[in-house]
């Protein structure tokens, strides 16, 4: 899966100063990376079983686990 760069058209003016760039290039997106690709596939997960007509109860499963991994912890700033 691609993954978005960091750009200067998408950042407040102060934060395109070379050494500032650096920095926000430099810190470790690790942790959000795996929620972010775990709740994609719960996603994939949930359509797939919408299409395969399973009962909502089974759809609802992989909303809890989303909303479950939205409430961890992540740095805000990343």
């Amino acid at each position: 899966m691609p993954e978005p760069g960091i750009s200067q058209n998408h950042l407040r003016p102060e934060y395109t100063i070379g050494e500032k760039m650096e920095h926000l290039r430099g810190r470790s997106l690790t942790k959000k990376r795996r929620l972010a690709l775990a709740e994609f596939a719960l996603d994939m997960e949930s359509l797939e079983r919408f299409v395969r007509r399973e009962p909502f109860h089974h759809l609802h499963e992989c909303v809890f686990a989303v909303l479950v991994l939205e409430n961890e912890a992540v740095d805000p700033r990343l």
